[in-house]
């Protein structure tokens, strides 16, 4: 087994990568806040959109290395060390990576590491209870979501756009291997 420094390091290199990730989606949007901005204060002479649009994107930046990543930190620190230093050595290898809405699913060999919705999660699959597939309608139609629910009633939401939702049956397959007694609902 590794010492504490190598585990320590290896959730150090995750959460990185997430930081990254992430900061390239909020750079988009601020650019996005940026060219609304403009066009606003040519429009109307107002030039108050600009601290706004900045502000908005500080708040962005603060929820994610704050809310964004404590519920991976969480669940990572409740792992005994050789669970821990497994899932680092399996983030390490070349593994399956299936793209969401707005993140992606790491296939681990006994966890599942998503980012999805602005957070880093970490899904062990003897935590599983219920997969649920929900097929959205109206404006959000070409969106098709993943609800996976634990013994210990925690929900995380994973997302899937048109492209991509051939990968829900994957992953539900993946955490039905690794726990048969999980009940897959599907609300096609």
């Amino acid at each position: 087994m590794r010492d504490e420094a190598w585990i320590e390091a290896g959730k150090r290199m995750i959460l990185r990568q997430f930081y990254i990730r992430e900061s390239m989606r909020i750079f988009l949007m601020f650019v996005m806040c940026m060219v609304v901005s403009i066009l606003w204060a040519v429009s109307t002479g107002q030039m108050v959109v600009f601290l706004i649009a900045i502000g908005i994107t500080v708040i962005v930046i603060l929820r994610m290395v704050t809310i964004g990543s404590r519920e991976f930190r969480n669940a990572f620190a409740d792992l005994y060390p050789p669970r821990q230093e497994q899932i680092i050595m399996d983030y390490l290898q070349p593994h399956t990576i299936y793209r969401l809405f707005g993140g992606e699913v790491h296939m681990l060999s006994d966890a599942m590491i998503c980012r999805s919705g602005a957070k880093l999660l970490l899904i062990l699959p003897e935590e599983v209870d219920v997969i649920k597939t929900m097929k959205y309608s109206g404006e959000s139609a070409f969106v098709r979501g993943v609800w996976i629910t634990t013994d210990t009633m925690k929900k995380y939401r994973l997302e899937f756009m048109a492209g991509q939702q051939q990968n829900i049956k994957h992953i539900a397959m993946w955490l039905k291997h690794k726990k048969p007694e999980i009940t897959w609902q599907r609300n096609s």
